[in-house]
């Protein structure tokens, strides 16, 4: 049974919404003839130093320009909302792990001042809805086929890495585990700073329906597609992989390809944000919102290869980064009952699309500046007999 979701029309403010997700959700539920604000800081990074959105951005949507930590501008952006969503957020797992307080600040601090003028101004909204990520689970659910139980791994040790093991043993009888599909029930254990900022969002919001906001937090996994930074070095995958080949540059392959993600089309995420909204959706909900399909990263490169048709050169040097995990991927049988959520881009076909809009796009491959910044701060680094094998 699929939702429908068209509603009453009211006001709703997107923080963060000049970004990849939140736009695209702007300009949806512009569409269905909402009073739509964006509040964003539009960050260089994402953005560029003229960022082209302003450009794109219809006359009827209202922009607000500003930091999510400036209270008084952010109290005057939430008058007269009735929903709101909270995107506004740092992204990427390897820069969290070394620019910690600016993760902490940004994500930690302008969540709880976000929340704090909402129950100290006694601002009353229909629903505060959340973008996680799936890094809050830090490694997804496993399964020991020789003990035949369910195990969650916590961080894995950086001995092994160095070693190149990456594969995660079975802490009883060291079999490897085999990933399955996680649900919203395996309790969070995340592994990166980004990770625990978005579980400390995830707790500041589920106290926040002890003071009456009605809450609902969207766990997104790999959002991509049209619409994605081409510029930003540190997240998104597939925009990194794209501009190295079409640059003729070399794809840096980490821990051997064998990693294993959930990549879901923007399209899917954004209708997931909109039935969000329903008044059918239980209080203080949790949902995953994946594809439900697992892939690996060596399986990425080698399909956008195919569809693209650029050459594809890889670099295997034994390269893993501080804080990445081996494998999650969704389990999307309770947004599919509850939220009434159902993905319906398989990934060639969202490659497809993908590539059928970067290919036109300007952007910048900035991943050895990115790499560089990595190595510097210990974060990306290679197994040991790699080490050997370049020192000789």
């Amino acid at each position: 049974m699929r939702r429908h979701i068209s509603m009453d029309k009211h006001t709703i403010l997107l923080t963060g919404g000049a970004g990849f997700i939140g736009f695209r959700t702007a300009i949806a539920l512009r569409n269905q003839g909402h009073r739509v604000k964006i509040y964003d800081n539009l960050l260089e990074q994402v953005h560029g130093r003229e960022p082209a959105i302003l450009s794109r951005l219809p006359s009827d949507i209202e922009f607000i320009r500003g930091d999510i930590r400036d209270r008084p501008l952010l109290k005057k952006a939430l008058s007269g909302a009735d929903y709101v969503f909270h995107f506004a957020a740092l992204t990427g797992v390897g820069q969290s792990m070394h620019d910690i307080q600016t993760y902490v600040d940004v994500n930690c601090t302008g969540t709880a001042t976000l929340l704090d003028i909402l129950v100290k101004e006694n601002i009353s909204i229909r629903r505060l809805i959340l973008s996680s990520s799936r890094a809050v689970y830090g490694e997804g659910l496993y399964r020991c086929t020789n003990c035949n139980v369910a195990i969650h791994p916590t961080l894995r040790k950086i001995e092994s890495l160095a070693q190149g093991q990456f594969d995660i043993p079975c802490p009883r009888c060291h079999h490897l585990l085999q990933p399955r599909h996680t649900p919203e029930t395996l309790h969070p254990k995340p592994v990166s700073i980004y990770g625990w900022t978005k579980k400390h969002q995830e707790d500041l919001f589920l106290h926040a329906s002890h003071h009456g906001i009605p809450v609902c937090i969207l766990r997104y996994f790999n959002v991509y597609g049209p619409g994605q930074s081409l510029r930003n070095p540190y997240t998104g995958i597939i925009t990194i992989f794209f501009n190295r080949m079409r640059n003729r540059h070399p794809i840096h392959i980490y821990e051997h390809g064998k990693p294993i993600r959930d990549f879901v089309y923007i399209d899917d995420v954004v209708r997931a944000n909109l039935l969000a909204l329903s008044p059918e959706i239980p209080p203080s909900s949790i949902f995953n919102v994946g594809s439900g399909q697992p892939i690996t990263i060596l399986e990425v490169v080698s399909l956008l290869a195919e569809i693209s048709g650029y050459p594809c050169y890889t670099k295997d040097l034994g390269e893993y980064r501080i804080g990445d995990i081996f494998a999650c991927f969704a389990d999307v049988t309770k947004a599919r009952k509850t939220l009434k959520y159902a993905p319906s881009f398989d990934f060639r076909k969202g490659l497809m699309e993908f590539i059928k809009w970067a290919a036109n796009e300007p952007y910048e491959d900035l991943y050895d500046h990115a790499a560089e910044d990595l190595q510097k701060h210990g974060i990306l680094t290679r197994c040991i007999d790699q080490q050997k094998r370049t020192l000789l």
